[in-house]
Protein backbone atom coordinates (compact mmCIF):
# COMPACT_ATOMS: atom_id res chain seq x y z
CA UNK A 1 0.00 0.00 0.00
CA UNK A 2 2.87 2.39 0.71
CA UNK A 3 3.72 2.83 -2.98
CA UNK A 4 0.14 3.43 -4.04
CA UNK A 5 -0.51 6.89 -5.47
CA UNK A 6 -3.25 8.50 -3.34
CA UNK A 7 -6.19 10.30 -4.82
CA UNK A 8 -6.28 14.06 -4.20
CA UNK A 9 -9.82 14.52 -5.50
CA UNK A 10 -11.22 14.73 -1.97
CA UNK A 11 -8.95 17.58 -0.97
CA UNK A 12 -11.01 20.35 -2.48
CA UNK A 13 -13.00 22.49 -0.08
CA UNK A 14 -11.68 21.74 3.45
CA UNK A 15 -12.45 17.98 3.74
CA UNK A 16 -13.86 16.61 6.97
CA UNK A 17 -14.68 13.18 8.32
CA UNK A 18 -18.41 13.50 8.96
CA UNK A 19 -18.89 11.27 11.99
CA UNK A 20 -19.73 11.64 15.67
CA UNK A 21 -16.51 12.73 17.32
CA UNK A 22 -14.55 10.13 19.22
CA UNK A 23 -15.30 10.44 22.94
CA UNK A 24 -13.96 7.17 24.34
CA UNK A 25 -14.70 3.47 24.33
CA UNK A 26 -18.44 4.20 24.23
CA UNK A 27 -18.24 5.13 20.53
CA UNK A 28 -14.76 3.91 19.57
CA UNK A 29 -15.88 0.96 17.43
CA UNK A 30 -18.31 2.93 15.26
CA UNK A 31 -15.84 5.83 14.97
CA UNK A 32 -12.93 3.55 14.01
CA UNK A 33 -15.00 1.69 11.39
CA UNK A 34 -16.14 4.91 9.76
CA UNK A 35 -12.67 6.47 9.79
CA UNK A 36 -11.13 3.33 8.27
CA UNK A 37 -13.69 3.35 5.47
CA UNK A 38 -13.08 7.05 4.87
CA UNK A 39 -9.33 6.56 4.52
CA UNK A 40 -9.82 3.51 2.31
CA UNK A 41 -12.32 5.28 0.05
CA UNK A 42 -9.81 8.08 -0.49
CA UNK A 43 -6.87 5.72 -1.16
CA UNK A 44 -5.04 6.90 1.97
CA UNK A 45 -5.28 3.90 4.31
CA UNK A 46 -1.49 3.46 4.09
CA UNK A 47 -1.15 6.62 6.19
CA UNK A 48 -2.81 4.69 9.03
CA UNK A 49 -0.41 1.76 8.85
CA UNK A 50 3.00 3.17 7.86
CA UNK A 51 5.24 6.23 7.94
CA UNK A 52 7.19 8.07 5.27
CA UNK A 53 10.18 5.75 5.71
CA UNK A 54 8.27 3.17 3.66
CA UNK A 55 7.85 5.63 0.78
CA UNK A 56 10.33 6.17 -2.06
CA UNK A 57 12.56 9.14 -1.20
CA UNK A 58 11.50 11.21 -4.18
CA UNK A 59 7.84 10.89 -3.12
CA UNK A 60 8.33 11.79 0.54
CA UNK A 61 7.69 15.57 0.22
CA UNK A 62 4.30 14.85 -1.34
CA UNK A 63 3.66 12.17 1.30
CA UNK A 64 4.44 14.56 4.17
CA UNK A 65 2.14 17.23 2.78
CA UNK A 66 -0.77 14.82 2.45
CA UNK A 67 -0.06 13.19 5.79
CA UNK A 68 -0.11 16.54 7.59
CA UNK A 69 -3.54 17.26 6.12
CA UNK A 70 -4.84 13.79 6.96
CA UNK A 71 -3.55 14.08 10.52
CA UNK A 72 -5.36 17.39 10.90
CA UNK A 73 -8.56 15.91 9.48
CA UNK A 74 -8.29 12.97 11.89
CA UNK A 75 -7.78 15.33 14.83
CA UNK A 76 -10.99 17.15 13.97
CA UNK A 77 -12.94 13.89 14.29
CA UNK A 78 -11.85 13.51 17.94
CA UNK A 79 -13.25 15.29 20.98
CA UNK A 80 -10.68 17.84 22.23
CA UNK A 81 -10.71 16.33 25.74
CA UNK A 82 -9.81 12.94 24.30
CA UNK A 83 -7.18 14.42 22.00
CA UNK A 84 -5.52 16.17 24.95
CA UNK A 85 -4.74 12.78 26.50
CA UNK A 86 -2.68 11.67 23.52
CA UNK A 87 0.99 12.43 23.14
CA UNK A 88 3.02 12.93 19.98
CA UNK A 89 0.77 12.85 16.94
CA UNK A 90 2.91 14.52 14.29
CA UNK A 91 1.68 12.10 11.64
CA UNK A 92 -1.37 10.04 10.90
CA UNK A 93 0.26 6.73 11.78
CA UNK A 94 1.24 7.86 15.30
CA UNK A 95 -2.18 9.34 16.00
CA UNK A 96 -4.07 6.29 14.77
CA UNK A 97 -1.74 3.87 16.58
CA UNK A 98 -2.06 5.70 19.89
CA UNK A 99 -5.85 5.67 19.72
CA UNK A 100 -6.18 2.05 18.64
CA UNK A 101 -3.63 0.64 21.12
CA UNK A 102 -4.37 2.75 24.19
CA UNK A 103 -8.02 3.76 24.38
CA UNK A 104 -9.63 0.36 24.95
CA UNK A 105 -7.12 -0.81 27.61
CA UNK A 106 -7.53 2.47 29.51
CA UNK A 107 -11.29 2.20 29.58
CA UNK A 108 -11.06 -1.47 30.63
CA UNK A 109 -8.33 -1.30 33.28
CA UNK A 110 -8.70 2.31 34.42
CA UNK A 111 -12.50 2.48 34.65
CA UNK A 112 -14.65 5.38 35.77
CA UNK A 113 -16.37 3.73 38.71
CA UNK A 114 -18.70 6.55 39.72
CA UNK A 115 -20.51 7.17 36.44
CA UNK A 116 -22.32 5.25 33.76
CA UNK A 117 -20.37 6.48 30.74
CA UNK A 118 -17.15 8.48 30.18
CA UNK A 119 -19.03 11.49 28.82
CA UNK A 120 -20.83 11.86 32.17
CA UNK A 121 -17.74 11.54 34.36
CA UNK A 122 -15.96 14.20 36.40
CA UNK A 123 -18.65 16.80 35.86
CA UNK A 124 -18.68 16.17 32.11
CA UNK A 125 -14.89 16.35 31.86
CA UNK A 126 -14.56 12.81 30.54
CA UNK A 127 -13.12 9.48 31.70
CA UNK A 128 -11.50 9.20 35.10
CA UNK A 129 -8.13 8.29 33.57
CA UNK A 130 -8.29 11.44 31.46
CA UNK A 131 -9.10 13.54 34.51
CA UNK A 132 -6.28 11.94 36.51
CA UNK A 133 -3.56 12.68 33.96
CA UNK A 134 -2.67 15.80 35.96
CA UNK A 135 -1.11 13.50 38.55
CA UNK A 136 1.32 12.27 35.90
CA UNK A 137 2.69 15.71 35.00
CA UNK A 138 5.40 15.43 37.66
CA UNK A 139 6.70 12.31 35.90
CA UNK A 140 7.22 14.00 32.53
CA UNK A 141 11.05 14.05 32.84
CA UNK A 142 10.90 10.25 33.13
CA UNK A 143 7.99 9.13 30.94
CA UNK A 144 7.67 12.08 28.56
CA UNK A 145 4.22 12.86 27.21
CA UNK A 146 0.70 11.84 28.20
CA UNK A 147 0.64 8.80 25.93
CA UNK A 148 3.76 7.33 27.51
CA UNK A 149 2.46 8.15 31.00
CA UNK A 150 -0.69 6.11 30.42
CA UNK A 151 1.22 3.33 28.64
CA UNK A 152 3.74 3.14 31.49
CA UNK A 153 0.96 3.04 34.07
CA UNK A 154 -0.70 0.12 32.31
CA UNK A 155 2.61 -1.75 32.00
CA UNK A 156 3.37 -1.26 35.70
CA UNK A 157 -0.16 -2.39 36.58
CA UNK A 158 0.24 -5.64 34.63
CA UNK A 159 3.75 -6.30 35.98
CA UNK A 160 2.84 -5.67 39.61
CA UNK A 161 -0.65 -7.14 39.66
CA UNK A 162 -1.89 -6.65 43.22
CA UNK A 163 -5.21 -8.37 42.54
CA UNK A 164 -3.51 -11.56 41.38
CA UNK A 165 -1.13 -11.55 44.37
CA UNK A 166 -3.99 -11.16 46.86
CA UNK A 167 -6.12 -13.80 45.17
CA UNK A 168 -3.25 -16.30 45.25
CA UNK A 169 -2.81 -15.57 48.97
CA UNK A 170 -6.49 -16.26 49.61
CA UNK A 171 -7.66 -12.66 49.88
CA UNK A 172 -10.51 -12.55 47.39
CA UNK A 173 -12.98 -9.68 46.92
CA UNK A 174 -15.88 -9.90 49.34
CA UNK A 175 -18.19 -7.31 50.87
CA UNK A 176 -18.76 -9.45 53.95
CA UNK A 177 -15.51 -11.31 54.64
CA UNK A 178 -12.96 -9.61 56.91
CA UNK A 179 -9.24 -10.16 56.38
CA UNK A 180 -6.28 -9.23 58.60
CA UNK A 181 -4.72 -6.02 57.32
CA UNK A 182 -1.27 -7.27 58.30
CA UNK A 183 -1.76 -10.37 56.15
CA UNK A 184 -2.73 -8.32 53.11
CA UNK A 185 0.32 -6.11 53.52
CA UNK A 186 2.60 -9.11 54.03
CA UNK A 187 1.33 -10.80 50.85
CA UNK A 188 2.21 -7.70 48.81
CA UNK A 189 5.58 -7.32 50.54
CA UNK A 190 6.49 -10.95 49.83
CA UNK A 191 5.59 -10.53 46.16
CA UNK A 192 7.14 -7.13 45.44
CA UNK A 193 9.60 -6.62 48.33
CA UNK A 194 8.09 -3.25 49.19
CA UNK A 195 5.54 -1.96 51.68
CA UNK A 196 2.28 -0.58 50.23
CA UNK A 197 0.06 2.15 51.61
CA UNK A 198 -3.67 1.64 52.22
CA UNK A 199 -6.69 3.80 52.89
CA UNK A 200 -10.04 2.51 54.09
CA UNK A 201 -13.62 3.69 54.39
CA UNK A 202 -16.15 2.03 56.71
CA UNK A 203 -13.81 -0.90 57.28
CA UNK A 204 -13.26 -1.59 53.56
CA UNK A 205 -10.09 -1.01 51.56
CA UNK A 206 -10.74 2.03 49.42
CA UNK A 207 -7.26 2.65 48.01
CA UNK A 208 -4.07 0.62 47.88
CA UNK A 209 -0.89 2.26 46.68
CA UNK A 210 2.34 0.82 45.35
CA UNK A 211 5.22 3.27 45.23
CA UNK A 212 8.15 3.23 42.80
CA UNK A 213 11.56 4.71 42.19
CA UNK A 214 12.14 6.61 38.96
CA UNK A 215 13.23 3.39 37.27
CA UNK A 216 9.84 1.90 38.26
CA UNK A 217 11.23 -0.58 40.73
CA UNK A 218 9.04 -0.89 43.86
CA UNK A 219 9.97 0.99 47.00
CA UNK A 220 8.37 1.30 50.44
CA UNK A 221 5.57 3.84 50.53
CA UNK A 222 6.51 4.74 54.12
CA UNK A 223 9.69 4.77 56.16
CA UNK A 224 9.98 1.55 58.12
CA UNK A 225 9.77 1.66 61.89
CA UNK A 226 10.59 -0.91 64.54
CA UNK A 227 6.96 -2.00 64.52
CA UNK A 228 5.70 -2.25 60.93
CA UNK A 229 2.22 -3.25 62.07
CA UNK A 230 2.01 -0.20 64.35
CA UNK A 231 3.16 2.00 61.48
CA UNK A 232 0.49 0.65 59.13
CA UNK A 233 -2.34 1.22 61.57
CA UNK A 234 -1.18 4.69 62.64
CA UNK A 235 -0.71 6.00 59.10
CA UNK A 236 -3.87 4.63 57.52
CA UNK A 237 -7.60 4.78 58.12
CA UNK A 238 -7.84 0.99 58.18
CA UNK A 239 -8.78 -1.22 61.14
CA UNK A 240 -6.92 -4.44 61.88
CA UNK A 241 -9.48 -6.45 59.90
CA UNK A 242 -10.79 -5.15 56.57
CA UNK A 243 -12.96 -6.19 53.66
CA UNK A 244 -11.93 -6.12 50.01
CA UNK A 245 -14.99 -4.80 48.14
CA UNK A 246 -16.13 -6.76 45.12
CA UNK A 247 -16.10 -4.75 41.89
CA UNK A 248 -13.73 -3.26 39.31
CA UNK A 249 -10.41 -1.73 40.31
CA UNK A 250 -9.00 1.55 39.04
CA UNK A 251 -5.35 2.38 38.96
CA UNK A 252 -2.66 5.02 38.95
CA UNK A 253 1.08 5.38 39.45
CA UNK A 254 2.68 7.03 42.49
CA UNK A 255 6.38 7.82 42.42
Amino acid sequence: MANKEPSFSFLSGAPLIIVNRLKGSENYQSWASFVTLWFTRNDCEDHMTSTEISVAEDKRPKWRKLDALLCNILQQSIEPKTLDNLGDYRNGYLLWTQISTLLDPLEKYWPSLSCGSPSKCSGGKGSFWGHEKKHGTCSSPVVGDEYNYFLTTLNVYFKYNVTRVLNEAGYVPSNSERYPLGGIVSAIENAFHATPSLACSNGAVKELYLCFYKDFKPRDCAVRSRSLESEIFSQSSCPKYVSLPAGPVSLGVER
